[in-house]
């Protein structure tokens, strides 16, 4: 049975405790011992050498796979946004030919459309809000954090109620 890459190295830890309390056995028996110890770390050495060589390509078959994937769901994007713009150019047409000939409705067999007029109001592009009357506008605020300038201080000791530097760790896999 294959061991997982966590058990070899638990097995190691245990080998160095008992190599650190080996000084408690008399001379002769802790040259033994320590050969053995020494027998059985380079076994795991080269176990756990191997089951790291072989999660390296499992990790490259996913990194390869997951950027297939991610070259797939490009292509279905670009697809839909097709799909969409195909969609609109039809629908527009429609309502054009509804438009000209002031139908607002059409039932037939392959099902209704109606055409409906909706209002939204908009800023022309460019204006400044500022200049609106205070009635027509709403402020919104929103705070985030200044990441680098929190950090900065947190690193030179000051105490910053509410942040905490979290690191990561992260494998590089060329």
């Amino acid at each position: 049975m294959s061991r997982s890459l966590y058990s070899l190295t638990k097995e190691m830890k245990e080998i160095e405790e008992l190599a650190s309390e080996i000084e408690e056995y008399d001379e002769d028996l802790q040259e033994d011992i320590k050969e053995e110890i020494e027998e059985k770390r380079n076994q795991l050495l080269k176990l756990i050498e191997d089951k790291i060589d072989s999660t390296i390509y499992i990790m490259k078959n996913k990194k390869s796979y997951i950027s297939e994937l991610e070259a797939e769901k490009r292509s279905f994007d670009e697809r839909i946004k097709a799909e969409k713009r195909s969609l609109e150019s039809l629908n527009n047409n429609v309502l054009n030919v509804m438009r000209m000939k002031n139908i607002n409705k059409i039932e037939i067999v392959a099902g209704k459309l109606e055409r409906k007029i909706s209002k939204t109001t908009q800023v022309v592009k460019g204006f400044d809000l500022s200049k609106l009357d205070e009635k027509y506008q709403r402020v919104k605020t929103k705070i985030e954090l200044e990441a680098k300038v929190a950090r900065k201080d947190i690193e030179a000791g000051l105490k910053v109620d509410g942040v905490f530097i979290q690191e990561t760790e992260k494998l590089t896999l060329k």
